[in-house]
């Protein structure tokens, strides 16, 4: 099971405050984005990807895919 520091419920997505503040102050080293839209662009999911800093995965992933990866393997 992942270690799960934070869930955050933001139709932003990944922006300034998350990867200032909330990277930062949870030590969290991978973004789970749970979204039908952004998981069917490859280029926006690049450009997500790329919003992230250094050293931090960004895994996109529609509801259905993120479901699954939940029963699976509960993320970790």
């Amino acid at each position: 099971m992942a270690n799960i520091k934070l869930v955050r419920i933001d139709f932003r997505l990944i922006h300034g405050q998350i990867v200032n503040k909330w990277i930062k102050a949870t030590l969290s080293n991978k973004i789970i984005v749970i979204d039908d839209t952004l998981a069917s662009n490859d280029f926006m999911k690049s450009v997500y990807t790329m919003a992230a800093p250094p050293g931090v995965d960004v895994l996109i992933y529609g509801e259905d895919e993120a479901v699954s990866k939940w029963k699976e393997n509960q993320f970790g």
